[in-house]
């Protein structure tokens, strides 16, 4: 199985709550698809800085877990 880096942008488009700017809201969506329908032909892994970044978004926003970004709609992201 490939193995593929997911950075922060990727995961922040993932779950954040849908944009207004119909670019942002574009990549949204194409990841969002794309983690829906290709996901599972990949290992998905992550770094240590994509969770510390993770975190200190969730920091910003009031969040008290990165749980979100690290474990995403009910699938685990490994960290590599």
């Amino acid at each position: 199985m490939e193995s593929v880096y997911l950075e922060t942008t990727f995961i922040s488009y993932l779950v954040a709550r849908p944009s207004r700017d119909v670019i942002v809201a574009g990549h949204q969506q194409t990841t969002q698809e794309w983690w829906a329908n290709r996901r599972t032909e990949f290992e998905c892994s992550v770094s240590q800085v994509v969770i510390d970044e993770a975190s200190a978004l969730c920091a910003n926003i009031g969040e008290t877990t990165t749980s979100s970004f690290i474990t995403v709609e009910g699938e685990e992201v490994q960290d590599v």
